[in-house]
């Protein structure tokens, strides 16, 4: 049996730093902990922070009330603080606001003032008056036209007149022989005379309804001849009818008449021209007065009433003209989405450097702005509006108590016309308030008032 043989290599030592490995592990974990411990103070992070928390919510919680910053108060350092910062001071005072609407205009005729003139039967024109820009006179003639049923009226008129007349002798020759004639015969001579009274009335109203209106009792005691020649040219004036021949000049005359004092600014009218009473020859309009129509705002549409003084200004024109709402339109225009507002305006004359031909200050078609006083005060208590600084929805204003110290204070507002507002509670006159310089403590208390959360 063999044997195997043995080596003869030698063995070689464990390396030493394996030996005090285990050791250096330790070390190691031990310094870390050591470390980590120093870092948060030997206590755990989430804990500590949930207890540093509640710490300064009790802290803060037990600060006195003084100690915290006022939003309301606003305290500078000193006077030169103060100074620089521009701040400058008003007190309120008492005077006349006013509250206006402002709005778009345009100036047109009044239309209850624009007559437009026809025959009131078919004619001839047989003379013109009045040219177009012709000022004229209540009762002025345009024109004269010649027609044939002015001629028939008249006649009739005359005719009416004689028969009434003859009916009323005969009755009062059968009255005064009342014996001998009979009571049936007094009572027919009546009948025909109330007939003829009827006939003559007819008469004359008709004449009456062409523009001729003429006094019946004046007439039946008129001589025959001074009758025949006021029916002739009867509604002429006496400048015309004078310098006319009853011999030779036709009774068919009849004026066209102005109805009011104004401008003649329209003519259709040719001597010799037949003219119908469908057909308007003459246009008058009263420019004394004018209407103004005002465009509205949606929003400001509940502020308007009737009666309210609206002031006026033309385009290119220095002067106002004052007049009154006298008109509201029940509904917004489709078009321009803001509310119709008529306006009743006098128009003032002016001097054109003639004598001829009146001149007014307001022209029809032409554009403005107009004022609308809605609401005023005589003696409101004022501030400049650029004073009120808004503290989310409410008004305030800061009023200076020190030198270096402002206060702010909420305030009721009324009137604002722009410039300035009406101050109804929260201020008295005797308040300094900060006019300029009261953007920059609104901002210096909103910063306080984060600082204070």
């Amino acid at each position: 049996m063999s044997e195997h043989p043995v080596s003869s290599q030698p063995v070689s030592p464990e390396p030493i730093w394996r030996q005090y490995l285990n050791s250096i592990v330790i070390l190691g974990s031990l310094a870390a902990i050591g470390a980590w411990g120093h870092a948060y103070h030997w206590s755990i992070p989430g804990l500590n922070k949930a207890h540093a928390e509640e710490h300064s919510v009790s802290e803060h919680a037990d600060k006195p009330a003084e100690t915290q910053a006022d939003a309301n108060h606003i305290k500078l350092p000193d006077t030169k603080v103060v100074e620089k910062s521009q701040i400058e001071i008003e007190n309120p005072r008492q005077e006349r606001i006013e509250r206006l609407i402002h709005a778009n205009g345009v100036v047109d005729f009044n239309q209850t003032r624009v007559a437009q003139l026809s025959v009131k039967v078919p004619g001839s024109m047989w003379r013109v008056e009045k040219m177009i820009g012709s000022a004229v006179q209540k009762g002025d003639v345009l024109a004269i036209v010649d027609a044939m049923e002015v001629g028939k009226a008249k006649a009739a008129f005359l005719s009416a007149m004689a028969e009434l007349v003859i009916r009323e002798q005969i009755l009062a020759r059968l009255k005064s022989i009342d014996g001998v004639v009979t009571e049936r015969q007094i009572r027919e001579a009546e009948v025909a005379f109330r007939q003829a009274d009827i006939d003559l009335f007819n008469t004359r109203e008709a004449l009456a309804n062409l523009g001729l209106p003429i006094d019946a009792s004046e007439a039946k005691t008129m001589p025959r001849e001074q009758l025949l020649r006021k029916i002739h040219f009867l509604g002429l004036p006496a400048s015309i009818a004078d310098a006319l021949d009853p011999a030779t000049s036709t009774a068919n005359l009849i004026p066209l008449i102005a109805p009011f004092t104004g401008i003649v600014t329209g003519r259709d009218a040719v001597v010799g021209e037949v003219v119908q009473p469908s057909t308007p020859v003459f246009t008058v309009v009263d420019l004394s007065q004018m209407w103004v129509t005002l465009d509205v705002r949606i929003e400001d549409a509940d502020l308007i009433k009737i009666g309210q003084t609206v002031h006026f200004r033309p385009d290119g024109r220095d002067q106002e003209v004052t007049g009154t709402v006298n008109w509201i339109a029940a509904a917004i225009d489709p078009k321009t989405r803001t509310l119709k507002v008529r306006v009743d305006v006098a128009n003032p004359t002016t001097d054109n450097g003639s004598n001829l031909v009146e001149t007014r200050y307001l022209r029809a078609h032409t554009f403005g702005t107009g004022s609308i006083l809605v609401d005023s005060d005589e003696d409101a208590v004022v501030i400049s509006k650029k004073c009120i600084q808004w503290d989310d929805d409410v008004p305030t204003v800061f009023i200076k108590t020190t030198p270096t110290d402002f206060e702010r204070r909420p305030i009721t507002m009324g009137i604002d016309n722009g410039m300035n507002v009406q101050i109804l509670g929260g201020v008295e006159v005797k308040d300094s308030i900060v006019n300029l310089g009261s953007r920059l403590l609104h901002s210096q208390s909103y910063s306080q008032r984060l600082k204070g959360n």
